[in-house]
């Protein structure tokens, strides 16, 4: 069950909810609409859900810009990279198996470009590690 699920509660009631409701499972908004992560706290996110019983699946990474992939600013690009290089870095120090991410959006995203698909594969080599 997606710990970001619609209503605004702090944090512990929904892990709280999720854990009653009989859930075993949770993932996480890893963005600055979820309070624990925008504070600067977001190791306690899964230190409550292992708390309350729950193992974390995964975490789900803002995606506002990231057509920026296939930008031909590195700036912008490395930006993308950058947010989703901490992600990854995140899931490896809380054991979290997987992290969303995406590189497109909209109805019509940019085209796939080099640049953007060397970062991809960069990250996914991160990934790996």
């Amino acid at each position: 069950m997606y710990a970001w699920f619609g209503y605004r509660l702090p944090f512990e009631q929904r892990i709280a909810l999720i854990s009653q409701a009989g859930f075993a499972t949770t993932s996480f908004w890893f963005g600055d609409d979820e309070e624990l992560f925008a504070g600067g706290m977001a190791d306690r996110m899964t230190l409550l859900a292992r708390q309350a019983g729950l193992s974390v699946d995964n975490i789900h990474v803002p995606f506002a810009e990231c057509n920026a992939f296939w930008s031909d600013s590195e700036d912008s690009r490395l930006a993308v990279v950058k947010q989703y290089e901490v992600a990854l870095t995140f899931c490896r120090n809380n054991d979290i198996p997987w992290v969303v991410v995406h590189v497109a959006k909209g109805p019509t995203p940019p085209p796939p470009t080099q640049s953007g698909l060397r970062a991809i594969g960069d990250l996914a080599r991160r990934a790996e590690e």
